[in-house]
């Protein structure tokens, strides 16, 4: 029967009757839900919080998928109101950090954490290359492949770890692993992140093939096909930022590799020639090394290897 007072309201009961009989350690531990004129379902704390706070229930309904509302469902909208509130009056807003960009934050912080590294800066006059990357590009058999400053700058690196092959390696505890053939990551922007597709063998392939594949994997990236296969087994990378007019940057390592190429803009600069001034279209490229693996001679060996090969690119042959 109802009680005195009670003629709005119609308990409904939870649990059928053979339930009472089990221990109490077997009985949820859930409220008393309410029937309303308004047909919502709801018990009667959640009601009573949701009347001293000013909401209307039907607005909490909605989110609970047609459940009875628990005080914890009024307590949620209540927190996410609040925040909301809170956000609106900052002079920020918040993104929701990706899957991807967690994987990066992950891994820089790994590279930083592990790796003792140093950087080594050279300018280089880019003149010869400029003209090289001119004539692949007119050449009639090179299939409309355009060649671009990183597939140059690409296997010139790769000519040079044939001489400083300790560039080509990885730390790896008690040993370092140096492999045979060059694996060149290049590190693309994309909408959400950076991906760092691999020209796999570099070393061993020309400068319009390394542009075919270099191509082929922006592509990808761009559109969203990249496989993991595409991104495997890199043992060294080069940033290119100089298409934003950047001069010259730092790039951290991408582990488990010893070095990264990080390549400014080509600009023209005025520098000395043989006591008098010159205008040069120049390029400042910056090297990340790990410390453990390659000593700083070595590291900067290798970088004047790379600048003799850029400006002087018919050493390539050799």
């Amino acid at each position: 029967e109802k009680a005195a007072g009670d003629s709005d309201y119609e308990y409904q009961p939870l649990m059928k009757k053979e339930a009472i009989n089990k221990k109490d350690e077997d009985i949820p531990d859930v409220e008393p839900v309410l029937s309303h004129p308004d047909k919502l379902l709801a018990s009667p704390a959640a009601r009573k919080l949701a009347a001293d706070s000013g909401i209307s229930l039907k607005e909490i309904a909605g989110r609970t998928s047609g459940q009875p509302v628990k005080r914890a469902d009024v307590e949620q909208y209540l927190a996410a109101e609040r925040e909301k509130v809170e956000q609106d009056s900052q002079d920020y807003y918040l993104v929701e950090t990706s899957p991807m960009r967690k994987v990066i934050a992950a891994r820089m912080v790994e590279s930083i954490s592990c790796i003792p590294y140093y950087t080594i800066s050279v300018d280089i006059d880019m003149m010869e290359a400029i003209l090289l990357r001119k004539l692949l590009n007119d050449h009639p058999k090179n299939n409309s492949i355009k060649v671009s400053f990183n597939d140059i700058i690409i296997k010139c690196a790769s000519k040079a770890i044939e001489k400083y092959p300790m560039i080509n390696s990885t730390f790896d505890r008690e040993k370092i692993r140096v492999y045979k053939n060059v694996n060149f990551g290049l590190a693309v922007g994309i909408e959400n992140g950076l991906v760092v597709p691999v020209v796999k063998e570099t070393n061993g392939k020309s400068i319009p093939e390394i542009a075919s594949l270099n191509a082929a994997n922006i592509e990808k990236a761009k559109t969203g096909r990249l496989q993991q296969a595409d991104m495997t087994g890199g043992t060294i990378t080069l940033s290119n930022l100089g298409m934003y007019g950047v001069k010259c940057f730092t790039a951290i390592i991408n582990q488990p590799e010893s070095c990264i190429l990080a390549v400014g803009s080509i600009e023209e600069r005025a520098v000395a020639v043989n006591g008098q001034l010159a205008v040069k279209h120049m390029l400042t490229v910056t090297a990340s090394f790990d410390h453990r693996v390659i000593d700083g001679t070595v590291g900067a060996a290798f970088l004047k290897e790379v600048k003799e090969l850029l400006e002087t690119p018919q050493l390539l042959l050799l």
